[in-house]
């Protein structure tokens, strides 16, 4: 079972106390574990983004999307798809800025697609 915490609903002072509770949790070990729902792997960006086998259609047109963002910004036609290319494609001075949202566009897509929430 996952637990989704809203942020919004927490006032400044409650932070503080907020992450100190985690540090607890997870130090007492009375957390869910990180062991992706599959079974396969443990259960992190790279994993969800890459590797879970739950994904692969969604990852499929993700895979395409950066590849034809690519393609539009650079003469190169090689790209390295990383958790830096899909998360924050503005930091990467080749992409074209119309490029960047679409690559943006197609990561959150991908995250819709996968039914999780963030």
């Amino acid at each position: 079972m996952k637990h989704h915490i809203v942020l919004s609903a927490f006032n400044e002072d409650d932070y503080l106390v907020f992450i100190v509770m985690l540090v607890c949790v997870f130090h007492l070990c009375i957390c869910e574990s990180r062991v992706c729902e599959c079974g396969n792997g443990i259960e992190d960006s790279h994993y969800f983004f890459f590797e879970c086998p739950r994904y692969v259609h969604p990852r499929h047109i993700l895979e395409s999307e950066l590849q034809l963002s690519w393609e539009e910004s650079c003469n190169d036609r090689n790209i390295v798809i990383s958790l830096q290319s899909v998360l924050a494609p503005y930091n990467d001075s080749r992409i074209v800025y119309a490029a960047r949202k679409r690559i943006l566009a197609a990561t959150f897509n991908y995250i819709r697609r996968s039914g999780r929430q963030l």
